[in-house]
C-alpha cells in the first residue's frame, strides 16, 4: 500500500503572456504480488493494482506463466497486462478521455542450450478511448518475430532477429502502419579487458496514406566501448539516428542526429567510482533552423555502499544554430510563401543535472531520491526554458 501527493507545473512562454499549468493529485494506492513457490517446472506470477487519487482512478492487472525444461531453460512464456484509467468530471487533466489499453504476448523458445536460443514471438496490443480525440485515437496492434541469439553467459553474446508488425487506428485509418525491423547486437562486456557493446535497429515503416504521414526508413545505432589503462579506464559512449521519409514535407524532414560522451573514469568499482570528459551532439536537418552543433564538458561519481547506493551526472555546455535567432528565415524553407518569415531558434548554453540514491536510514526504513534539473540559458531570453523532476519516497520493507 502507498499514499503519495504528486504536483507537475509547466509554464509556457507564449507571444504575449506566459501560460502556467499545474496538475497537482493526492492518490492511494494498494497492490498485491503473488507468484509460485519453489523450483518447479511451471512458475506463475501475478500483480495487480488500485488506485484512487483526487484527479483519476486507477486499474492494473499482469502476470506471466512460464513452462521449463529440465535443463532450466524457458521452453514457453505467456504474458498479459492490462491498465484503465477514469478522469474525475473536474480534473485539471482538461480533455484527457478515460481509457483502457492492453497486451498479451507469446514467446517460444524451441531451441535453448546453452550456447544458443531461438525466440519465436507474437503478440497483441490495443488502446481504447472512451471519447477518442485527435489527440488520442484508438489503436490496434498485431506483431511476431524471430531472433537467434548466442555465446557465453560472461562475454561475447549476440543476437540477431527480425519483427513485423500491423498498427491500426480505427478513427483514422490513413495513418494505419506495417513495420519491418531488423535488430542485432553484440556485447563483449566481462572480464577485465576491453569492453565493447554494439546495437543496432533498421525499421522500415509503410504508411497506408502517403499524404497523410510519409514512409520512412529509420536505423538506431548505440555504441559503448571501454578500456582499461592503468587504475583508471577511457569511455566512450555513442548514439546514432537517421530518418529517412520517401517523401520530404515541412512536417517530415529527413535527419540525422548522433551525440556521444568521450572521457575517463577510475576508482573502485565496488566502491565509489569517478567519471570526467567531454560531449557532443550534431543535429542535421532538410531545415537549417533546426541544425545545430552541441559541445559540453561532464562530471559525475556513483557510489555502491551498505547505507548509501546512488549516481550524481553533471554536464554543462552550449549550442549553436545553424541559423541563429537573429536571422529572418522563411516560414517554410521548403515552399516558401509571399513574405512569410519567422526568426530561427537562438543558441543557448546549457546545464544537466542527474540525481539518484537510496539511503537505509534503518534496516527496515529507505529513502529513494532521483531528480533532474535541465535549464536552458538563451541568448533570447523569451526562449529560456527548463526542465525539472524530482521523486522522493521514503520505503518501509517489513
Amino acid at each position: 500500500m502507498a499514499a503519495g501527493y504528486e504536483l507537475f507545473i509547466n509554464t509556457y512562454s507564449l507571444a504575449e503572456d506566459d501560460t502556467t499549468e499545474t496538475i497537482a493529485e493526492a492518490a492511494f494506492l494498494a497492490g498485491f504480488t503473488g507468484r509460485s513457490r519453489g523450483n518447479v517446472r511451471r512458475r506463475w506470477r501475478l500483480t495487480g493494482e488500485v488506485g484512487a487519487g483526487t484527479e483519476l482512478w486507477r486499474e492494473s492487472l499482469g502476470g506471466d506463466i512460464r513452462w521449463l525444461d529440465s535443463l532450466g531453460n524457458t521452453r514457453l512464456r505467456i504474458s498479459g497486462e492490462g491498465r484503465g484509467r477514469q478522469y474525475r468530471t473536474d480534473t485539471a487533466y482538461g480533455l484527457s478521455s478515460d481509457n483502457l489499453e492492453g497486451r498479451l504476448d507469446v514467446r517460444g523458445y524451441p531451441l535453448a542450450t546453452g550456447r544458443m536460443k531461438l525466440e519465436s514471438r507474437a503478440w497483441m496490443s490495443g488502446r481504447d478511448y472512451r471519447i477518442p480525440s485527435t489527440l488520442e485515437l484508438d489503436r490496434r496492434e498485431v506483431g511476431g518475430g524471430l531472433a537467434v541469439s548466442g555465446g557465453r553467459t560472461v562475454r561475447r553474446a549476440w543476437s540477431l532477429g527480425a519483427r513485423f508488425f500491423r498498427r491500426t487506428y480505427p478513427d483514422s485509418s490513413g495513418i494505419n502502419r506495417d513495420t519491418v525491423s531488423m535488430i542485432g547486437s553484440w556485447d563483449n562486456s566481462g572480464g577485465g579487458d576491453s569492453q565493447v557493446r554494439i546495437y543496432h535497429r533498421t525499421d522500415r515503416r509503410t504508411v497506408a496514406d502517403e499524404s497523410a504521414r510519409p514512409s520512412a526508413w529509420i536505423h538506431w545505432t548505440d555504441l559503448d566501448f571501454e578500456q582499461p589503462v592503468a587504475a583508471a579506464s577511457l569511455f566512450l559512449e555513442m548514439q546514432n539516428e537517421v530518418w529517412r521519409y520517401d517523401s520530404v514535407s515541412q512536417a517530415y524532414r529527413n535527419s540525422w542526429r548522433t551525440s556521444g560522451r568521450l572521457g575517463c573514469s577510475w576508482g573502485d568499482v565496488l566502491g565509489t567510482r569517478w567519471r570526467a570528459g567531454f560531449s557532443g551532439e550534431l543535429l542535421r536537418n532538410d531545415d537549417d533552423t533546426e541544425s545545430y552543433d552541441q559541445y559540453g564538458v561532464l562530471g559525475g561519481m556513483e557510489t555502491y555502499g551498505r547505507r548509501l547506493t546512488g549516481s550524481m551526472l553533471l554536464e554543462f555546455g552550449h549550442r549553436t544554430y545553424s541559423a541563429s535567432g537573429d536571422d529572418e528565415l522563411p516560414l517554410d524553407p521548403v515552399s516558401p510563401g509571399d513574405g512569410a518569415f519567422e526568426a530561427g531558434p537562438s543558441d543557448f548554453n546549457y546545464w544537466k543535472i542527474w540525481l539518484t540514491a537510496n539511503w537505509s536510514l534503518t534496516e527496515h526504513l529507505a529513502l529513494d531520491l532521483m531528480a533532474s534539473y535541465e535549464p536552458e540559458n538563451h541568448g533570447e531570453k523569451t526562449d529560456d526554458t527548463t526542465l525539472g523532476f524530482a521523486s522522493v519516497r521514503l520505503v518501509w520493507r517489513p
